[in-house]
């Protein structure tokens, strides 16, 4: 007996692995978020077009007290969602707090004499991953977070500053600030462990919590090669509404700072 063309299907939908795609792009349109779904870039070192799984975008408006608006701040997510399927070790170290906070101040674009960045959650854990190895995997090519982190960082610095990659808003004239936000979204953390690298032991522990990968990335730009500075948020799906929370309180705080700035003369002084 032949099967029924919908069981195929169905076979199909099972078999593709976009299912947890497709609940993370449900839940993030369910939140209000603006999405795009596995848009395209060009890969910086093979010059061939790549895709990122999700880029997210939220507007929040800086209000005046006579509720006119001065700028707009756009979060923006790239998001790789990965499938862990096998056991995975990241080892923890101290971050680099020097090069973490020249990150916080490079997004935001602000005086740091006019930002308290106590509450941005780069910089409140002292350690971050910084290695990792997964079982049975050899080589970066086969090696799943390196893989995540060449597409959503690729992705990243392609896109990044494009002010039209979402259409609905390239016409504002409202100056813009974009805070990009690089992030592995897994569909669970029962296979992530953890060790740390001072410990000469290496005792194992469970990694239950979202925590920020950092790296040194390499590409070229405008035909020169770089090296730049970044910390990759890894995130499970259950955590991810909480962790969008942190990113709307962080673009309210900026925001506060950025009003400061205008009311005191200083914004406009350097932006023109």
């Amino acid at each position: 007996m032949t099967k029924k063309p919908k069981s195929k299907a169905r076979e199909i939908i099972a078999s593709s692995g976009h299912s947890f795609h497709v609940r993370i792009i449900q839940l993030l349109r369910n939140l209000r978020w603006e999405v795009l779904v596995s848009p395209y870039y060009n890969d910086s070192f093979t010059e061939k077009p790549r895709e990122i799984d999700i880029i997210a975008q939220k507007p929040f408006p800086i209000h005046e007290i006579t509720n006119e608006v001065l700028e707009i701040i756009y979060v923006r997510l790239f998001i790789e969602c990965k499938y862990i399927t096998e056991e995975t070790i990241f080892w923890f170290d101290h971050r680099n707090e020097s090069e973490a906070r020249k990150k916080v101040f490079s997004m935001t674009r602000l005086d740091p004499r006019n930002f308290t960045d106590s509450g941005h959650h780069y910089l409140s854990t002292a350690n971050v991953a910084k290695l990792f190895a997964s079982e049975k995997k050899r080589g970066e090519e086969s090696e799943p977070i390196a893989k995540a982190i060449n597409q959503v960082l690729n992705g990243l610095i392609y896109h990044r500053e494009d002010s039209d990659l979402f259409p609905q808003h390239s016409g504002y004239a409202h100056r813009k600030t974009i805070l990009p936000y690089p992030l592995v979204v897994c569909n669970s953390f029962d296979k992530l462990f953890s060790v740390s690298i001072s410990d000469a032991e290496n005792i194992i522990g469970k990694i239950k919590d979202p925590f920020q990968l950092e790296v040194n990335y390499a590409y070229k730009e405008a035909a020169r090669s770089r090296n730049e500075f970044f910390l990759i948020d890894v995130i499970d799906e259950n955590h991810l509404e909480g962790s969008l929370e942190i990113f709307k309180r962080e673009a309210g705080s900026i925001g506060d700072s950025i009003l400061f700035e205008y009311r005191s003369g200083a914004r406009k002084a350097r932006h023109g």
